[in-house]
Order: C-alpha cells, then structure tokens, then sequence
C-alpha cells in the first residue's frame, strides 16, 4: 500500500514536471520589424505685433507717420539647399489706399525698416506684384538654418504732390509675405 501510494505520487509529480515542459516560452522568429520614417517638414511664418496702423494726413504734406511701426517676426525652419530667406511688404495694386472715388497710390508709400532709410513701394516680388518693399534678404547657412528675425516697419504717405486731397478715411491692405528660395 505505501509502494502504491509511493507510486501514485511518483507518477502524479512526473506528469507535472513533463507538463511544465509542454508550457514553456516560444518565441516568435526574427524579421518582424517595423520600419519607423519620422519627418520634419520646413516652415516659414511671418506673426505681426499690429494688424492695423493709424495714418493721420495732412494734404499737401510729405511727412504723414503711421502711429506705431509694425514689428514682423519671421520664423523659419528650413531643409538644407536653401540659400535665403527674404520678407516683403506689398500692396496688390497700384492703388493702395482708397476712399469713396478718391485714392492713394502705393508711390506714395515708403517704409523704414529698423529706423533706415525711406524706401518706395515700387519693387518687384516674386511671387506677384511690383508694388512692393524687400524688407530683408537673409543668407541662409547650416549656423542659421532654424532662426528668426524681428524687423520694426516704418511707414510714412508722401502727400506733397496732392494739397487738394479729399477729406475722408482710407483704407487698404498692406500684405506681408516671407520666401525662402533655394
């Protein structure tokens, strides 16, 4: 009875210990991976302190200063390849400003940018109209390819030529507009 016994446990422990075997960990074969492609896409942006600027005018007068300069932060981030990074303000037409059937033209508009020079809004951008002053062109190398650049714009409306100028409001819009090119 104790050899039975003896015997049953024997055969019940050999069963769980080949058991145990049969549980084991199986691991799966090599080569299942996942290839992992992360991008960073360039960008390029252009944020404005002020979305409105105040001319007060006086016919006749070639100094009319907007009230505040506008401050354009241009941001960028670029691929390698690219060899500047320009910022243009502009006008779509060559009338910028109008008021009812009496307008002002965009030769009449200059821009100081950072306290420089007065510059005409007759230059050509490349992307549209010659209606336009470059307020920057910055070189782009591998030490700057992810910076920015703040530039304080000036404006002034030369009305010396028009003493006769209509009262009224005028308004129009003035764009703002970054390029990188390669």
């Amino acid at each position: 009875m104790i050899t039975s016994r003896l015997c049953k446990t024997l055969f019940a422990a050999l069963v769980l210990l080949v058991s145990g075997f049969s549980f084991a960990q199986v691991n799966s074969a090599a080569g299942t991976d996942v290839t992992i492609n992360a991008t960073l896409l360039e960008s390029l942006t252009v944020n404005l302190d002020a979305l409105t600027v105040s001319i007060p005018l006086t016919a006749g007068s070639a100094i009319n200063p907007g009230l505040t300069p506008i401050n354009a932060t241009t941001t960028w981030s670029l691929a390698s390849g690219r060899a500047a990074v320009a910022l243009y303000a502009y006008f779509d037409s060559p009338v910028a400003l109008v008021s009812g059937a009496n307008s002002i033209a965009n030769t009449q508009f200059t821009a100081s940018v950072d306290g420089g020079a007065s510059l005409p809004f007759t230059a050509i951008v490349p992307f549209g109209p010659a209606y336009a002053v470059q307020i920057f062109n910055q070189v782009i190398t591998g030490a700057n390819r992810t910076s920015s650049k703040e530039s304080a714009v000036a404006l002034n409306i030369d009305l010396s030529a028009f003493p006769l100028l209509q009262p009224g409001t005028y308004s129009g819009t003035l764009h703002f507009r970054a390029q990188a090119t390669p």
